[in-house]
């Protein structure tokens, strides 16, 4: 496969074809309290396996761990950080 082929597969999302621009944007969700404490208790929660259950392979599953992670992170700077 060509290098050039590579990197168009690499800006494509795994199965939707929907081009996804690799530079870096942030995006705010609004959530009460509440949520935002429920969504940092799913993200503590989830496992490997459960990841990879809903990921179409490993490489998927783990960029989708990243983002968890970094999720996590963010919500751990603004109070939300479960035990």
């Amino acid at each position: 496969m060509s290098a050039m082929r590579r990197l168009r597969l690499l800006e494509t999302s795994c199965n939707s074809g929907r081009q996804v621009n690799m530079k870096k944007q942030q995006f705010s969700i609004n959530l009460n309290e509440w949520e935002s404490w429920l969504i940092a208790l799913f993200f503590k929660r989830i496992t490997f396996d459960g990841v990879r259950e809903c990921a179409t392979d490993n490489d998927e599953t783990y960029q989708i761990i990243k983002v968890i992670e970094n999720a996590m992170t963010q919500l751990a700077a603004q109070g939300m950080a479960p035990r």
